[in-house]
């Protein structure tokens, strides 16, 4: 993976329940270390949320954060199972090769469309936004 994408998706010529992200580990490393509050997360949800409204998909918590950090370990677009997650054990990673989302109950274009929205908003929207928060988050 080029070091300037922060993620690409894999698998779009299979059958929609295969549709994968790949996620630099540069990036996976840096919204891991950083720590923000559970406001920010609520935040990010309530953005996600209104990004998926303009796809006709409504769902209030889209992003499961891992702990009090910026890493997204699942985007959901419903609780009946249509997922795109990550299900390694983040406290073994090294980090040194890129991290793999897999999904879960794919079955329309509009829910790809709605995965694909929230990994694009949380990767390349809000990676600066989150930094941000964590700075000041961190450094009162």
């Amino acid at each position: 993976m080029d070091e300037r994408i922060v993620w690409q998706p894999i698998n779009l010529n299979r059958p929609w329940y295969h549709l994968g992200i790949v996620l630099n580990p540069d990036f996976a490393r840096e919204m891991i270390s950083l720590k923000i509050p559970l406001w920010v997360q609520e935040r990010m949800n309530n953005l996600g949320r209104e990004s998926l409204k303009k796809l006709g998909i409504d769902w209030d918590n889209p992003y499961q954060f891992y702990r009090d950090t910026s890493f997204v370990k699942n985007f959901r677009l419903e609780s009946n199972g249509v997922w795109l997650g990550f299900s390694e054990n983040l406290s073994k990673q090294s980090f040194n090769e890129p991290l793999i989302y897999h999904s879960q109950g794919i079955n329309s274009l509009l829910r790809i469309n709605g995965l694909l929205a929230l990994v694009d908003l949380w990767a390349d929207d809000c990676g600066p936004v989150l930094k941000g928060w964590s700075i000041i988050y961190n450094n009162p």
